[in-house]
C-alpha cells in the first residue's frame, strides 16, 4: 500500500478502537462469567441430590407432582410447571394468584421434584439458598451490563452500533497488518525494540491470530443486541393477534382441566421433534383464560435454541395453535449460543473464556499503545521546541 493509503487506514483503526474500546472492556469483563453461568451456578447452589437409579429409570406422571405441590402449600395455585431437558428434575412455580405475580413478582415461589421419584428436592425460597441468590444478583448485574448496561432498548441499540464500530476497527487491523507481514513475517515480534514496539507486537499478533474468533463473536453480539427489539415486534404484531381471540376473562373455579400429562404426551405426539419444557396453567397472563400454554424446544443440539408456543385448550386438550418463530429469528437465536460458546459445553465454553481474556489484552494494549505514541509525540515535540530554543 502506499503511503497515504496507510495513514488513512491508520486513521479509521485508530479512532474506531477510541471509539468502542471502553465499551468493549466492559463487555468482554462482564462477558466471562456469563460464558460459565451454568457452571458457576452449580459451584454456588445447593445443588439437590438424586437418588442413584439407572438413566432408564421411568419418570413419574407430572400430575402427581402437581399433586405434590398443592399438598404442600394449599394456599397457592400452579402457575407453571418445567420439565428439565439436562437433568431428572421437574421445576415448578407457584403463587398465591395470579395478580399476585403481576403486584409482587417475589411472592412467586419454586419448587424442584425428582422427575423419577417425585420427591421435593428443593424449596427455592427457604433460607438457605440466600447464598445462591447473592450469585445469581451477581450473574444478573453482569448480564445487564453485557446486554444492555442498564439502558433497555438504548443501551441495546448502542451497544451494537459499537460492536458495528469495534468491527471496523479489526477490519481496518488487519489491513495494516498486511504490509507488516510482508516486511517482516507473520507474526515477527522484534525483541531489540523499545517496550513500546514490543507491546505493539503483542497487540498486532493477538490481534490477528483471533481475527475470525473475534469477528464472529462481535457480529454475533451485535445480532444478539438487535434480536430483542425484533422478537418484541413479532410478539406485539403477529403473536398479539394470533392469541387475541382466544383471550376471555371467564371464571376458572368450577372448570375441569384436563390431565397435564395426558395434555403434555398428546402435544408430543403431534410435534415427534419437539420436547415440552415448560407449561402456563389456565388462568396464565398470555391468554386468561382455560388454556395450558406450552413452550417447546428441538430434541437435538442445535434445535433446542428454537422455541415454539403451543396453546391448548385445557379442558379438552384439543391444541388450538402453535407459534413457531419466523425464519428471520431463528437465525438470530441459533447466534446466540455461538456467541458464549454454548454449542461445546464446557471445553467449548473453556476456550470462549481463554479467547475473551486475550481479547481484553488486546483492547488494553490498544489504549497503552495510543496514550504511549502521544507520550513519545509530546517528547518529540518538546525536544524540537527545544533545540529551535537554542538555535535562536
Amino acid at each position: 500500500m502506499r503511503a497515504a493509503s496507510i495513514r488513512k487506514w491508520m486513521l479509521i483503526h485508530t479512532w474506531t478502537s477510541l471509539i468502542s474500546t471502553i465499551f468493549l472492556l466492559i463487555i468482554c469483563v462482564t462477558g466471562l462469567p456469563l460464558i460459565l453461568h451454568d457452571e458457576i451456578e452449580g459451584i454456588f447452589e445447593h445443588q439437590p441430590v438424586f437418588k442413584p437409579l439407572p438413566d432408564t429409570a421411568p419418570r413419574v406422571s407430572l400430575d402427581e407432582i402437581v399433586a405434590t405441590a398443592r399438598q404442600l402449600h394449599p394456599r397457592n395455585i400452579i402457575l407453571a410447571v418445567s420439565p428439565q431437558m439436562d437433568k431428572p428434575s421437574v421445576y415448578v412455580a407457584l403463587a398465591p394468584s395470579w395478580g399476585a405475580v403481576v403486584k409482587s413478582p417475589g411472592s412467586v415461589r419454586g419448587l424442584t421434584f425428582d422427575a423419577r421419584t417425585g420427591e421435593m428436592l428443593k424449596d427455592h425460597s427457604s433460607p438457605d439458598q440466600q447464598e445462591a441468590s447473592a450469585i445469581e444478583t451477581f450473574l444478573e448485574i453482569m448480564r445487564r451490563l453485557h446486554v444492555d448496561m442498564y439502558a433497555r432498548l438504548s443501551g441495546q441499540l448502542f451497544l451494537a452500533v459499537m460492536g458495528l464500530v469495534f468491527f471496523l476497527a479489526i477490519v481496518s487491523g488487519a489491513v495494516l497488518y498486511a504490509p507488516f507481514a510482508r516486511k517482516f513475517g507473520f507474526g515477527a515480534m522484534r525483541t531489540n525494540g523499545s517496550r513500546r514496539i514490543k507491546w505493539l507486537d503483542i497487540h498486532n499478533l493477538l490481534g490477528i491470530v483471533m481475527l475470525v474468533w473475534v469477528s464472529v463473536v462481535g457480529l454475533t453480539g451485535v445480532i444478539n443486541n438487535l434480536a430483542t427489539p425484533m422478537k418484541n415486534i413479532w410478539q406485539a404484531t403477529e403473536v398479539n393477534q394470533r392469541l387475541q381471540k382466544w383471550r376471555t376473562t371467564e371464571p376458572l373455579q368450577d372448570t375441569e382441566f384436563k390431565s397435564l400429562q395426558a395434555v403434555i404426551d398428546e402435544v408430543e405426539r403431534a410435534y415427534p421433534r419437539m420436547r415440552v419444557t415448560t407449561a402456563a396453567f389456565p388462568g396464565n397472563r398470555v391468554t386468561g383464560g382455560p388454556h395450558y400454554v406450552l413452550g417447546a424446544k428441538g430434541r437435538t443440539k442445535l434445535t433446542s435454541f428454537l422455541n415454539t408456543n403451543i396453546l391448548v385448550d385445557a379442558r379438552t386438550g384439543a391444541i388450538l395453535d402453535a407459534i413457531e418463530m419466523p425464519w428471520y429469528l431463528q437465525m438470530l437465536a441459533l447466534s446466540r449460543p455461538l456467541h458464549f460458546g454454548n454449542y461445546g459445553e464446557l471445553p467449548l465454553k473453556v476456550l470462549w473464556t481463554l479467547l475473551d481474556v486475550m481479547t481484553i489484552v488486546v483492547l488494553v494494549s490498544g489504549l497503552y499503545l495510543w496514550f504511549a505514541r502521544r507520550k513519545l509525540q509530546a517528547k518529540r515535540v518538546a525536544q524540537l521546541s527545544a533545540t529551535a530554543g537554542e538555535r535562536a
